[in-house]
């Protein structure tokens, strides 16, 4: 029986590759199925071959010229190239959602087959069950179709209509509660998940700022996501797209049927001209001859810059812009065919041009061991070569205006009246600077093909655009007026065409060694820094009303040119990240429109197969979820990564910035150096000399308290396949190639991390997510309001300040509410058994609409439960990045904190995930993925107590009683009591123990300072023998990864941790008089006025008594450590004699 493979193209989306696997798996059995005869005489195969350009690239030989993107419509491209593409780059078959074809058929392609049509209605994906008719007036819902979004406000004006951009899960990820989708990207073949890899796509930075999308449910079936639908969408209500359901699948029409031998007849007569090298581009198009879909991107300015825009221009823009895209007729694809040989015999004519001058021009450098040699006389002066480059009429110049041309039409100005080409128009306009494709060169075949000297060169190229009919550059312009704009726009925006001036270079490979430092910024629009040009009003300002801007804003457009400047300034920042976002220009970047990373990209496609590039920029790809393709090609790529911390400013940037320096080579499989935490160069070269000895180094020496500079071999880690599968495990990423960074200073922090890898996660719980309301469009919408006050706990929301580590009640808002750092500490020595949080939110409006939208868990409102709440932002090199501590039932918070519970799970095992989360390892855990945000994705990768260790009930007493802090977590006390609580008695002194019960009273939480901070302790210990972490690592991951908090438990810094003798935590004034005084150490040295101070959230007084102690939390660690490892069964039958240390009471 024979056999035969053939190659499937697909994108690389986990839809298109779950679809492609489906069309596959049905040919195969057909095939099968259908031959003559029973036993089958032949079988075929399909191998999935990604094309990465989402169906907007071309193969051809100038890859880069004039950008990265090279050349459009990659799918059915390569499908055409048929037997002529490279072996790598084949394909036999395409698969399309039908809906998605245009109208008009592909010249040499045909649909060959459709499969079974699934399901073509669409669905709503929305928040909390909700349907089409349930949800609440102004609710988001996103669409990225215009029919969609058409019929929806036919259905509900009342719904704000969002336009998004991405794959399945990105989408999905929009909706409020479903964020954790648009992550992992799961590929589906024959209804089971496979660990394939797939692209995330683009989209959006953004996640649950909508409250419902629509979809096609064929994708979310196909993907096995149909059990998040919460509306079919009846066809009589919403209309589907022609086709939508349908799969098609397209071959190459000559093995369909008779090919038509006429098609290709006029190109194929031309192809017999050729200079010299010239390549034969026969069925490819250079990316800079296509229309773009970029093109006319100004049109993407927010509304506020879109208003001041003549509605007329505008709207014939991006009519132009719709237009100029449309399918290709046969003759403008002959026509395209012809200018891209015209392209390739300009560009070696320009070559050969460049290679005379560098070798005439060029000046010889003597080199030591090295023979000298003799100059060269010169048959060419420099003002030649420059007078050529200059010369409009020269083959350089003429390439270069049409390079200039596509770029210029991204950034069409608002500004202009000059109407940009149609698609004839700009064929036109290409071959009049191009000419025509020569279709009888007899006689050039001899001395204009060998042409070599500067003279040759200049006979050869006036002869051949004579020829091909091309024509005076200026009359070109002078007939096509848009050209004149090309020329005013390529002057402003300086583009570079790296493939035509350094010609030469590419012509032997690339660059040997590149150097830079691109720039570390992100295209973002600022009107009002653009208003401040022309009116300084605008900068000087200190947060106008909106009232205010409204009443300046024509004003300021009144005086000179400030108009002309807010367009074009903004048009340009907007079309810069459009550029950047395209997948056909920028495939890697999966729509993240970073400067650096284009510049990466760009630096790899110039880099000759053994040159070196080394750049200093950001490194922000390492841990970006949305880009798994540019980390693999990064880890390729990279040689050696040193990641710096601009403490010492190197740069004169903020200080807390983080950049990196990379070198590059030829992609192969990942092995790099890889070291972070570095402040100086110097610590680099001498880490590469070290012998390992001494300790290890971190992030502040422990011994100065500043900047840890100390050398260390184990600060270098040697990342290859096994390193960066040790990250997959650890960021439980889907495919070890592109697995995020992890971030470890020395061995022990690698080490930890390893074996936390081993451990369950928190995802192993099921919990929930709620990231509460949205603090800025949920307040314009009225469900909350600004009212300083007591809240009751039903009303209660919550802010970031309000939590600190197991502190539910930290700090609570002044009634001045100025600014995030307006809040004061509550006294938990005074605080009231029934006491109620101070807010300076409330709600408002309707309760039962407030009720009903808030987040809800499997019809359960999230707030009729106990949850773990954590700040929102990730303060990575902060006391403590993880700050979670558990809420009580009622409360709310905006996005600035999240929450994450569930209607099922026990208060034993909430407090118990508590506990974990409140430890070090688990903030160290966050902090190796620095990231500025911590999203559920990241909760739930951290680490969770293993089930019934024997620790458990120690490690939930310890969290209770640190959390429990007021009657609200009574029910949560009683439901978690253990009559082993009673004879559980603390390792490390305490100073305000008080008796407990199965009740909760106010005797039940930890109130003084260092009581609590023991408690953690003891905890911080019990996590990590829980979790098989030694203790010597849990002390090194402490001094080394923790500076600031390290440097507060040693008395230093503005939160230094120093207690007097009852256990208090001294204040600010009283620490810095005991500073002045040299650290006295009893009360006769130090005045009472100096050791009294009144709290200001309490109003109470407090003397504070000598000695004054500072803390050794190592120390204390290794105590712990041994209580438990030698003396365990002290701590579980003690009657309530203190262990060594413990103190009684304080009366």
């Amino acid at each position: 029986m024979s056999h035969s493979e053939y190659i499937l193209g697909t994108r690389g989306s986990a839809l298109a590759l779950t679809q492609s696997r489906l069309a596959a798996e049905s040919v195969t059995e057909l095939y099968a199925k259908h031959q003559p005869g029973g036993e089958p005489a032949e079988s075929v195969s399909f191998e999935l071959r990604t094309v990465k350009t989402e169906g907007d690239v071309l193969t051809g030989p100038l890859a880069t010229l004039g950008g990265t993107g090279v050349f459009a419509a990659a799918l059915r491209q390569r499908l055409l190239d048929g037997a002529d593409a490279p072996a790598e780059q084949r394909v036999d078959m395409a698969v399309h959602s039908l809906k998605d074809l245009p109208s008009a058929p592909c010249p040499g392609l045909v649909i060959a087959a459709t499969l079974k049509r699934e399901d073509p209605r669409d669905a709503l994906v929305a928040r909390d069950g909700l349907t089409l008719d349930t949800l609440p007036t102004g609710s988001r819902v996103g669409t990225g179709s215009p029919r969609r979004a058409a019929q929806l406000r036919a259905l509900r004006p009342d719904l704000e209509i969002v336009d998004i951009r991405g794959n399945v899960g990105t989408r999905i990820g929009r909706v409020k509660g479903l964020e954790e989708h648009s992550g992992k990207q799961v590929v589906l073949r024959q209804n089971a998940e496979t660990d394939e890899h797939a692209d995330r796509g683009v989209g959006t930075e953004r996640l649950g700022d909508c409250d419902a999308v629509v979809l096609a449910v064929s994708g979310l079936k196909r993907l096995g996501k149909e059990h998040l639908i919460t509306e079919y969408l009846d066809p009589s209500r919403m209309l589907p797209a022609p086709g939508q359901g349908a799969l098609a699948l397209e071959v190459r029409e000559s093995e369909f049927g008779n090919p038509d031998p006429a098609v290709l007849d006029d190109a194929d007569a031309a192809s017999r001209h050729r200079i010299g090298g010239a390549l034969d581009v026969s069925g490819s198009i250079h990316h800079f001859l296509l229309p773009a879909k970029g093109w006319g991107s100004a049109v993407e300015v927010p509304k506020q810059v879109r208003d001041l825009v003549d509605a007329g221009r505008f709207k014939a823009l991006k009519t132009w812009r719709r237009d100029i895209t449309k399918a290709l007729s046969a003759t403008q694809a002959l026509r395209l065919t012809a200018l891209a040989r015209r392209v390739e015999v300009l560009w070696e004519m320009t070559l050969r041009r460049l290679r005379v001058a560098e070798a005439e021009a060029s000046r010889r450098i003597n080199l030591w061991g090295r023979e000298a040699q003799d100059e060269a006389g010169s048959t060419v002066s420099r003002e030649e070569i420059e007078e050529y480059l200059a010369a409009p009429g020269s083959a350089y110049r003429r390439l270069r205006l049409v390079m200039d041309a596509w770029c210029a039409l991204w950034f069409w100005p608002l500004t202009t009246d000059v109407t940009p080409p149609s698609l004839d128009e700009w064929l036109d306009a290409l071959e009049g600077l191009l000419g025509k494709q020569v279709k009888d060169a007899k006689g050039t075949d001899g001395t204009l093909v060998d042409a070599s000297s500067w003279a040759e060169l200049e006979t050869m190229e006036e002869v051949e655009l004579g020829l091909a009919g091309a024509r005076k550059v200026q009359s070109v312009v002078d007939e096509h007026e848009w050209l004149a704009v090309v020329r005013e726009v390529a002057e402003a925006q300086g583009f570079f065409h790296w493939e035509l001036d350094f010609a030469t270079v590419f012509a032997r490979g690339g660059f040997d060694l590149q150097v830079g430092n691109p720039p570390w910024v992100r295209p973002r629009t600022d009107v009002a820094s653009l208003l401040s040009e022309g009116d300084p009003w605008w900068t000087l300002s200190s947060k106008p009303s909106v009232a205010a801007k409204n009443e300046r804003m024509p004003l300021t457009l009144a005086r000179a040119r400030v108009l002309h400047m807010v367009l074009d300034g903004t048009a340009e920042v907007v079309v810069l990240s459009e550029l950047l976002s395209d997948p056909s220009v920028y495939p890697p970047l999966s729509g993240q429109p970073d400067l650096y990373r284009a510049f990466m990209c760009q630096v790899w496609e110039h880099q000759s197969g053994h040159g070196i590039s080394s750049l200093i920029h950001m490194d922000t790809h390492f841990t970006d979820t949305k880009t798994p393709e540019l980390r693999t090609l990064t880890y390729e790529h990279l040689r050696r990564h040193w990641r710096f911390i601009n403490e010492l400013r190197l740069f004169d940037i903020e200080d807390h910035k983080h950049y990196g320096v990379h070198v590059y080579g030829a992609p192969r499989p990942p092995q790099f150096l890889h070291a972070v935490a570095l402040y100086h160069p110097d610590t680099v070269v001498r880490s590469l000399l070290h012998d390992g000895s001494g300790e290890e180094p971190g992030f502040k020496d422990p011994h100065t308290g500043t900047w840890d500079l100390r050398p260390h071999a184990s600060r270098i880690e040697s990342i290859d396949e096994s390193a960066l599968k040790v990250w997959q495990s650890v960021t439980e990423s889907d495919d070890w190639h592109s697995a995020p960074m992890v971030s470890t200073a020395n061995s022990a922090a690698s080490r930890t991390l390893a074996t936390l890898a081993t451990q369950p996660r928190i995802s192993t719980l099921s919990l929930q997510f709620s990231s509460g309301w949205h603090e800025t469009s949920d307040f314009e919408k009225g469900r909350f309001e600004k009212a300083w006050g007591p809240a009751s706990w039903d009303d209660v929301i919550i802010q970031g300040p309000h939590l600190h580590v197991s502190t539910p009640l930290y700090k609570q808002p002044n009634e001045s509410m100025k600014h995030n750092q307006d809040w004061t500490s509550t006294d938990l020595e005074t605080l009231s058994a029934s006491a109620e949080p101070v807010t300076q939110y409330k709600p408002a409006g309707d309760r039962a609409t407030y009720d009903r939208l808030y987040t809800h868990w499997d019809s359960s409102p999230a707030r009729d439960h106990y949850r773990i709440a954590w700040r929102a932002m990730a303060a990575n090199t902060g006391e403590r990045t993880l700050i979670p501590a558990i809420i009580p039932p009622g409360t709310a918070h905006p996005n600035g904190v999240f929450s994450s519970g569930s209607a099922t799970i026990t208060g034993r095992s909430l407090v118990a995930a508590q506990a974990s989360l409140s430890s070090l390892l688990a903030d160290f855990t966050l902090r190796a993925l620095p990231k500025s945000g911590i999203y559920f994705p990241d909760f739930s990768r951290l680490p969770a107590l293993p089930h019934n260790h024997p620790l458990t009930t120690h490690v939930v007493l310890r969290t209770l009683r640190l959390n429990c802090v007021t009657d609200t977590y009574a029910d949560l006390w009683t439901e978690c009591w253990d009559e082993s609580f009673v004879t559980d008695t603390p390792i490390l002194e305490r100073h305000d123990e008080r008796p407990i019960g199965p009740e909760w009273t106010a005797d039940t939480p930890l109130r003084r300072a260092e009581d609590r901070r023991n408690a953690q302790a003891e905890i911080d210990v019990m996590v990590a023998m829980m979790l098989g972490v030694p203790i010597e690592d849990l002390c090194t991951i402490y001094r080394t990864q923790f500076a600031v908090l390290y440097d507060y438990d040693h008395g230093r810094g503005q939160g230094a941790y120093v207690y007097d003798a009852n256990g208090r935590q001294l204040p600010t004034p009283v620490r810095q008089a005991w500073e002045k005084r040299q650290r006295p150490t009893s009360n006769e040295d130090m005045p009472l006025s100096e050791r009294t101070h009144t709290h200001p959230g309490s109003g109470v007084s407090y003397v504070y008594d000598l000695p004054f102690r500072i803390r050794d939390r190592e120390s204390d660690f290794r105590r712990i450590h041994t209580a438990l490892t030698t003396n365990r069964t002290s701590i579980t039958t003690c009657t309530g004699t203190p262990t060594e240390g413990h103190r009684p009471n304080d009366t």
